[in-house]
């Protein structure tokens, strides 16, 4: 109840209530709560004990995720039912924002979990002796974000403008990343190696919901594959792929489509190329 006798200054306000003096200042400057009494000798301005009232309102509607021009819109109408619809659409609000969090939360383990798999890749092959370790498997269907066009291919360089083409169209249809960069050569690996303009297809596995539309969006793979392991720089990479080439051949298997580069540790997660981790694969049959 109001004690028209009580009036508190600004610092005794901060203190009743727990609201910073500073946060007591900005809500004065954007008129939403202003001290109502005024000391005319001194000039001193103060608030009524009626306006710890109003403060314990603001502070209560902006827990409910009320910004300042909502309880200013309140404060000037009291119109109850937009009260209710602004809550309600608060609660969609905060369900999309829980929902985004739970996504990037499995995108974070989806890195850490390629990160120990790289890791585990070079250790096995630190203690490998006879050469490069051959993969023959059928390689999981995962949706990704994808661009085809024709880009100048060169070993020496990550084709980091079309990771970042990627990652903007990612953060534009509210994608989460789901696993490595992948590169599909569409016509013929060993261009990056002759700094030549190629067919090239850069693609990112993304979290996809369900009904979820997207030009850029498309199934990838599901087809039995050969692969093997390369750690380091990209420009020494071509004695890789020979030896899977001839391992290929010599196994009795045929190529049947562009190969794919898997990168595990890249320029987004490693700073020394010799460190890069890069998985190889060929589609067979």
């Amino acid at each position: 109840m109001d004690n028209p006798k009580k009036r508190y200054s600004i610092g005794e306000m901060s203190v009743v209530t727990g609201v910073s003096i500073s946060t007591l200042r900005y809500y004065d400057k954007e008129k939403i709560l202003t001290p109502a009494v005024r000391n005319e000798k001194s000039g001193y301005r103060y608030y009524s004990a009626k306006q710890l009232d109003l403060l314990h309102c603001i502070k209560f509607l902006q827990s409910f995720g009320f910004t300042l021009e909502d309880i200013r819109t309140f404060l000037d109408n009291h119109d109850y039912d937009w009260m209710e619809k602004t809550m309600e659409d608060n609660v969609v609000k905060l369900k999309k924002e829980i929902e985004d969090l739970q996504k990037q939360v499995k995108s974070i383990e989806a890195l850490v979990q390629r990160m120990r798999q790289g890791r585990l890749m070079q250790n096995e092959l630190d203690d490998r002796r006879d050469g490069h370790p051959i993969e023959i498997t059928t390689l999981k269907k995962t949706w990704v974000l994808s661009t085809r066009k024709r880009s100048k291919l060169d070993a020496d360089v990550f084709f980091l403008d079309r990771c970042m083409e990627l990652q903007r169209l990612r953060n534009e249809n509210n994608l989460f990343t789901a696993g490595p960069y992948i590169a599909v050569f569409h016509d013929g690996y060993e261009k990056q190696f002759n700094k030549q303009e190629g067919d090239l297809e850069v693609c990112v596995p993304v979290f996809k919901e369900e009904g979820q539309q997207c030009r850029y969006l498309r199934e990838f793979g599901g087809e039995l594959a050969v692969g093997t392991v390369h750690v380091g720089s990209y420009r020494t990479m071509r004695k890789t792929y020979d030896y899977l080439v001839d391992w290929i051949n010599n196994h009795g298997y045929e190529i049947i489509g562009p190969s794919y580069e898997y990168y595990y540790m890249d320029v987004s997660t490693e700073s020394d190329e010799a460190e890069f981790i890069t998985k190889i694969y060929f589609p067979v049959k």
